[in-house]
């Protein structure tokens, strides 16, 4: 035969909603930079592609011309289709559509794009959780990237938005409904699971307060899923739990302690305790949601329950170079600090 096969059943797969002259580069540049092409190695020809992949001699012309305008491959008349260089810079394309750059969400975009430049050549935009821009940047961009990395917005059924772009290749990384990790690969919070894993953790420092008061503002999946693990866990081990929408008003009782997710209602009880001259970590307990370097110092050190996002950002581009199609669960922990270590 003499040619090294360039298509097979699993990357067909993987790149299955590709055009199919995409499918044969995005083949070849994957085999190049894994090594499995080497310089010098035969393509199959053009009849050979025709016959065994039932492809039109226009799509395997056009797949091999751009190849060959990139310079990762050169023809000899007569003889065929051969790999010129495995030295060149084989970049892939992405687009990564971000929700806003929150202060614990930017370690997440460093170490993403911090990965992504050793191979990748991107593009960030944000979507701010507006409906009409992120429909604007799935139409906008779907032909220029082969490659997606996104952060969904929090909106009712903005993940049905991904049909629009249901050809790409896509990732979904940092929270989804359940649907969408079970069908896309990326890297994920498990909410329920951090929850109920950080508070047993810090159960010892917690059974101190009379009560743990889960606060929260605005429901979403994902406040939901943290409810669940926040039930869970009390009633695994017997702690007095409360769950509160108030939390613009921010309802604070000595001797409780609460489990604030959103930023703004943090802020809201750190300024009433001051007010009620009540000292966190003493009186009243805190636990946020998410680290930032500013929790370390705030509050007498707020305790925190957060995903790690610099592994989290690092995962999807390790996976994405790799072409894996893989759904991880990203780590999380309890960082006890002074505002839940009552004495």
């Amino acid at each position: 035969m003499g040619y090294k096969t360039i298509l097979s059943m699993e990357k067909i797969k993987f790149w299955g909603g590709l055009p199919k002259y995409r499918l044969i580069i995005e083949s070849v540049l994957d085999q190049v930079q894994r090594g499995v092409l080497k310089t010098g190695d035969m393509l199959p020809s053009i009849n050979d592609m025709r016959q065994d992949y039932h492809l039109s001699r226009e799509t395997i012309l056009k797949a091999y011309n751009e190849l060959k305008n990139k310079g990762i491959i050169y023809s000899t008349p007569g003889k065929g289709y051969y790999i010129s260089s495995t030295s060149i810079n084989i970049q892939k394309k992405v687009l990564v559509i971000f929700d806003e750059l929150t202060d614990y969400k930017q370690s997440l975009l460093e170490s993403l794009t911090e990965q992504l430049k050793e191979f990748a050549a991107h593009e960030i935009v944000f979507h701010h959780h507006n409906q009409a821009l992120f429909k604007s940047f799935l139409e906008g961009y779907k032909d220029e990237y082969p490659y997606f990395i996104i952060v969904l917005p929090l909106y009712p059924g903005a993940s049905k938005e991904l049909q629009l772009i249901s050809t790409k290749k896509i990732y979904i990384i940092d929270h989804a409904p359940t649907e969408i990790m079970k069908n896309y690969p990326g890297v994920y919070q498990d909410f329920r699971e951090d929850i109920y894993r950080g508070l047993k953790h810090g159960v010892e420092y917690l059974r101190k307060y009379k009560d743990v008061v889960f606060l929260y503002r605005k429901k979403s999946y994902i406040v939901s899923r943290l409810m669940d693990g926040f039930n869970a866990f009390c009633n695994d081990f017997s702690i007095q739990g409360k769950i509160s929408g108030e939390g613009e008003t921010c309802p604070i009782q000595k001797d409780s302690l609460y489990v604030i997710v959103d930023n703004e209602d943090l802020i809201c009880t750190v300024k009433k305790i001051m007010q009620m001259n009540l000292k966190p970590g003493k009186d009243v307990g805190i636990i946020s949601y998410n680290e930032t370097p500013l929790k370390e110092i705030i509050a007498n050190g707020l305790a925190t329950i957060s995903t790690d996002f610099g592994k989290m950002g690092a995962t999807v581009a390790r996976d994405l170079q790799e072409n894996a199609e893989k759904t991880v669960i990203n780590p999380s922990r309890l960082v006890i600090r002074g505002s839940m270590l009552r004495e």
